[in-house]
């Protein structure tokens, strides 16, 4: 009896603290925001989804490193950008699945993971690496003629008919939606 009151002793200090983790980590990306309060989970989601992000933060990240180098790997180390990563959970409001923050340095692109499939995750990673290679959030030609160099080198469709008819590249290359963004953050989905 004396070990079971133990192990809850101790998986409760485990849950307090992975929460605490999560809470520091996402007071870190407030930093990151183009606008304050983007980074945003639910009231009603944080009792769920800190112990997850606390205890799997560092794989995700890990997963988002590893999309970023084999972006970087397309170009030669010298036209490389400096640029950092990071999962975070953006507020539904805003209607996007990630964003390149220019304004700092290094450029810091922010994935909102829960939105888009996992085997998806390196399109958004390489749509958000062009706007660091440019240093801009424009989609014009410069940013087409990167995000396209992207799309050949990983082995994506480059899409020229598509991008003529929508005359956009805002959501290209084009990526899976999950149907409850907010699974992902709450430990509900597949990772």
């Amino acid at each position: 009896m004396f070990a079971q009151v133990e192990v809850r002793l101790i998986s409760r200090q485990h849950q307090e603290f992975v929460t605490d983790q999560a809470a520091v980590y996402l007071q870190r990306l407030q930093q990151f925001e183009l606008e304050p309060r983007m980074i945003n989970l639910l009231m009603s989601e944080r009792r769920r989804a800190y112990p997850w992000i606390g205890a799997n933060i560092d794989r995700v990240n890990q997963a988002l490193y590893e999309h970023l180098v084999t972006c970087q790997e397309c170009f030669f180390p010298a036209n490389r950008c400096a640029v950092s990563i990071l999962a975070a959970p953006i507020g539904p409001e805003w209607g996007i699945d990630g964003f390149c923050n220019v304004r700092v340095d290094p450029s810091m692109i922010l994935v909102d993971v829960g939105r888009i499939v996992p085997t998806d995750w390196l399109k958004l990673v390489a749509h958000e690496y062009a706007h660091a290679m440019i240093g801009s959030a424009g989609h014009a030609s410069e940013y087409a003629a990167i995000l396209k160099h992207l799309c050949l080198g990983l082995g994506f469709t480059w899409d020229e008919q598509w991008r003529s008819e929508n005359n956009r590249l805002q959501t290209y290359p084009p990526c899976i939606s999950t149907l409850d963004p907010i699974a992902f953050w709450r430990g509900d989905s597949d990772f």
